[in-house]
């Protein structure tokens, strides 16, 4: 009885997918990130109404294949942890965190049915842009969804204060970032620049910036599974 079991699942509101990496170009946003542990994550895409549980695992199955992610974690019995649990299958017990909510982000299941590939496409590889080139311009976001656009220009005070502090901001900007294709030297150049709001941390942090933004920028690419450039 205390199995789970594909026949005793409900009606569904939100398609899930297991991801270590950052989301490639074209793929659907997600509303939200959990982190279940270090660099581990999963991923939920809310739908504007439920969809009978089959329905909703063959949609999941061919969204894992458009985002890349753990192909055997589309089933209706996948385990998906709630934050604020402890994940008891690694060493330290780490707490599961929600990393980022985007209520306004939300998807029908027909957009999704029309847009996601079908049976038999290999999935799409995670592709970081790795320029060795400066960026054009520090304050280039067009890769990023609007929410994070504006939490970059106003910071988290104008941005409605969606995080609990500012430093919480700024590692939410740079996981955003990452997840977007940015590269670390974009990344430093929107956290250092003052036209910036969510510059504001950094810059307080006077001759002791570079170190906070390194480990801001670290932890983020951690969780984003990103390598860094040599």
């Amino acid at each position: 009885r205390r199995r789970r079991r594909k026949e005793n699942a409900a009606p569904v509101v939100a398609l899930w997918a297991d991801a270590d990496g950052p989301i490639p170009p074209g793929a659907p946003e997600p509303t939200a990130i959990v982190q279940t542990s270090p660099g581990h994550a999963h991923l939920f895409w809310r739908l504007r109404s439920p969809v009978a549980p089959r329905e909703a695992e063959e949609l999941n199955r061919r969204l894992l294949a458009k985002v890349g992610a753990d192909r055997s974690g589309w089933d209706l019995s996948q385990l998906l942890r709630p934050p604020g649990t402890l994940n008891r299958k690694y060493e330290g017990t780490p707490k599961v965190r929600l990393l980022e909510l985007d209520q306004e982000t939300s998807y029908h299941p027909r957009e999704l049915e029309m847009a996601l590939p079908r049976s038999g496409v290999a999935p799409v590889a995670p592709t970081v842009r790795t320029s060795p080139k400066p960026p054009p311009s520090p304050t280039d976001l067009s890769h990023l969804s609007r929410r994070a656009r504006a939490l970059v220009r106003l910071g988290n005070a104008g941005a409605g204060c969606p995080y609990k502090s500012r430093s919480e901001a700024d590692f939410a900007v740079c996981l955003a970032m990452f997840g977007a294709g940015y590269d670390e030297a974009e990344i430093r150049a929107v956290m250092t620049d003052p036209a910036n709001g969510i510059s504001e941390r950094t810059l307080e942090k006077g001759r002791h910036a570079e170190r906070y933004l390194a480990l801001t920028i670290g932890k983020a690419r951690t969780i984003a599974g990103v390598r860094r450039s040599a």
